[in-house]
């Protein structure tokens, strides 16, 4: 079966966050929805096994390899003609799809999108958060020449700020990498200098301030 969209989400002993950011994703039948277990504990993975949604597949890896690993796992099993990578405590806005669905025509390789931080203590968001991929982004937007250009290209590679056609990320081995700073990117570097075409777009995504407990809660809705 092949899909319009895939959302790639690794997952480890998270399961009511993961439960909330598959309940922001729409029942399509053509979003599928791949979650790697990277090797969540017994009861953790024993309540994994009752979620059910349309278009989930689980997969499970016998040792802990990393969020980076477990994105190459899902980014294998992809169907969809448009890839979406998030974590498993991140969440969508009801109009997130909706948004995706007035761009996914375009003769685009991918589409990046702005974050903004949402505090799940009070529910309070900030839309201009102090965030390098932001400032470059917008600062192209305003001004599209070479070197501000040159800088949204070196600085923009985390894999959950962009929608990417799924035979543009796959036409050279691309792959999700782990960091030692413990960031997952995703390899455009070459992808963006290759690429036939991109568009930024004033779409907010959402990620949350870190907390005592729980660390973030991303979505995307209209700027």
């Amino acid at each position: 079966m092949s899909y319009l969209y895939s959302v790639v989400i690794p997952h480890r002993n998270s399961v009511e966050l993961l439960k909330r950011a598959l309940s922001s994703i729409p029942n399509r039948d053509d979003i599928q929805i791949i979650v790697v277990d990277d090797f969540s504990g017994v009861n953790e993975r024993s309540q994994l096994s009752t979620i059910s949604h349309l278009g989930l597949e689980i997969f499970y890896l016998d040792h802990n390899c990393g969020a980076g690993f477990a994105r190459n796992v899902g980014l294998r099993n992809i169907k969809g003609e448009w890839s979406i990578f998030i974590d498993s405590d991140d969440f969508f806005a009801e109009n997130a799809f909706e948004i995706f669905d007035k761009y996914h025509s375009l003769p685009i390789d991918y589409l990046h999108f702005c974050i903004g931080f949402y505090n799940s203590n009070d529910c309070s968001v900030d839309n201009n958060p102090n965030h390098i991929g932001n400032d470059v982004v917008k600062q192209f937007l305003r001004n599209p020449n070479k070197d501000n250009f040159r800088l949204y290209m070196l600085r923009n590679m985390n894999c959950w700020n962009k929608l990417v056609r799924t035979s543009f990320i796959k036409s050279d081995g691309k792959n999700i990498i782990k960091l030692n700073i413990n960031a997952d990117k995703i390899e455009l570097t070459s992808s963006n200098q290759i690429g036939n075409s991109f568009e930024q777009i004033p779409v907010i995504k959402y990620e949350g301030t870190p907390l005592e407990i729980s660390c973030s809660g991303k979505y995307l809705q209209d700027a």
